[in-house]
């Protein structure tokens, strides 16, 4: 009911998107780079050849990617997976950065942790955005992957190798919430808000029942 006070927010969200697209979109490689470096410090190589999975997935989900930057981050994600070998959708950023590349031994392997190691806590938010896009097949293929590395390991791990092996905390309770919204909100498409409850499901065909 404040009508100044939401335009000017409205207003404010759609100049940061702008800018979030102009600074950090990269046209010919289909997504949002990692981070755009403000000093005149420079890696050895591309980093914009890095594709940060959950950074793009909250563009998605946050409105700053529209539906063909959306598509193309989702054939992205798909297409690295299969690349670079990982089991599921989430794995962090791949290519990983380059042995030696930060200073902390949580992060400097390869693989490791945050670089390049899976977690579900961003591939999920990722499959979330794929449901509410319309890319309901793939998102269906995702999760069930997901899933399945789940029941394997027997947890909900903090993070996971690229094989799928289980890694960290054996009961992380973020991976568990964003598997849980995207399993409810996404493939079971129940969703209060402000006009009541809806259910829209994706279930995959013949399983309607």
């Amino acid at each position: 009911g404040r009508a100044e006070a939401a335009g000017y927010w409205a207003q404010t969200a759609e100049t940061v998107s702008q800018k979030a697209r102009k600074q950090l979109w990269i046209p010919e490689h289909g997504y949002f780079r990692v981070c755009s470096h403000v000093t005149e410090y420079e890696h050895n190589f591309d980093e914009d050849e890095i594709f940060g999975m959950g950074g793009n997935a909250m563009a998605v989900l946050s409105g700053i990617a529209d539906e063909e930057m959306a598509a193309s981050i989702f054939d992205v994600a798909n297409t690295r997976q299969r690349e670079y070998g990982i089991s599921t959708i989430s794995g962090t950023v791949l290519p990983p950065y380059p042995q030696g590349t930060f200073p902390h031994p949580v992060v400097n392997e390869p693989y490791c942790y945050q670089n390049g190691g899976q977690w579900d806590w961003f591939g999920a938010r990722l499959i979330l955005a794929m449901y509410q896009h319309g890319h309901v097949e793939l998102a269906n293929e995702k999760l069930d992957e997901i899933a399945k590395k789940i029941c394997s390991n027997q947890e909900i791990n903090e993070w996971e190798n690229p094989a799928g092996l289980p890694m960290g905390s054996s009961d992380y309770a973020g991976a568990a919430g964003v598997i849980a919204k995207a399993i409810v909100d996404g493939r079971y498409g129940i969703m209060l808000d402000d006009n009541g409850l809806r259910i829209e499901p994706n279930l995959p065909q013949g399983q309607y029942k």
